[in-house]
């Protein structure tokens, strides 16, 4: 199937983990790992060049690093995509 595929990060305020912890599709980490967890995103195959963009990650994930967050994957298929339209 052909479709985008995304990795979300959320925060969890409140949630105290000492580890990775799988729930389901949905893979929590603990505070502290949001930084490292991006920077090997941002060693993948996409670059962002655009002015501030670096900035702007860089203050996304000292945000994040400090609380514990939900990793979660997601992906839109064609078919996903015409059910929801």
């Amino acid at each position: 199937m052909n479709g985008m595929s995304e990795t979300l990060l959320l925060p969890v305020p409140g949630l105290n983990v000492s580890q990775p912890w799988d729930v389901g599709r949905v893979r929590f980490h603990p505070a502290g790992a949001a930084a490292e967890l991006i920077e090997a995103a941002r060693a993948g195959p996409q670059c962002h060049t655009a002015p501030g963009h670096q900035q702007t990650v860089n203050q996304a994930a000292a945000d994040l690093d400090h609380c514990a967050f939900a990793e979660v994957a997601v992906s839109l298929g064609e078919k996903s995509l015409r059910r929801s339209l």
